[in-house]
């Protein structure tokens, strides 16, 4: 449907222009432009939804992180990972490896590579971290 609001909007305009109706062309430039904007809030998303909400919950995380409490820093943390939020999945790796150790973070890291983490999809290539010797390469 945004596209042919915008196909329309062309059309008008070029009927416009050869039938030097300068009412008609803006008419079509208008509908032209609404047509981009839809057409842009449609299929343009620069973020997931919910990523704003993420955003918050690991910046909060992260204070807990600084004051040393990690139990809250965990369980804000949980909350995005539980929604899908592979920074999340990542950063709680990150919190993990802090606390308790690199062999205790492997699943966060995981988790987050299987959900798409650039960085951590490095960590599980042949020779890095945790697949030194090739055989723990991600699933998928």
């Amino acid at each position: 449907m945004p596209f042919l609001v915008f196909v329309l909007g062309v059309v008008l305009a070029v009927v416009g222009l050869i039938a030097d109706s300068s009412g008609v062309g803006c008419l079509g430039a208008v509908v032209a432009g609404l047509g981009v904007l839809w057409l842009r809030r449609r299929y343009v998303t620069a973020r997931p939804p919910g990523a704003a909400g993420f955003d918050a919950l690991r910046a909060q995380s992260v204070s807990a992180k600084r004051r040393g409490d990690f139990a809250e820093a965990e369980r804000l943390l949980m909350r995005a990972v539980d929604a899908g939020d592979p920074e999340a999945m990542f950063d709680m790796g990150r919190l993990i490896e802090e606390r308790d150790g690199i062999e205790a973070s492997e699943r966060w890291f995981r988790m987050a590579a299987e959900h798409g983490h650039k960085v951590a999809r490095t960590a599980f290539q042949p020779g890095a971290m945790f697949n030194r010797d090739g055989t723990t390469p991600l699933d998928h």
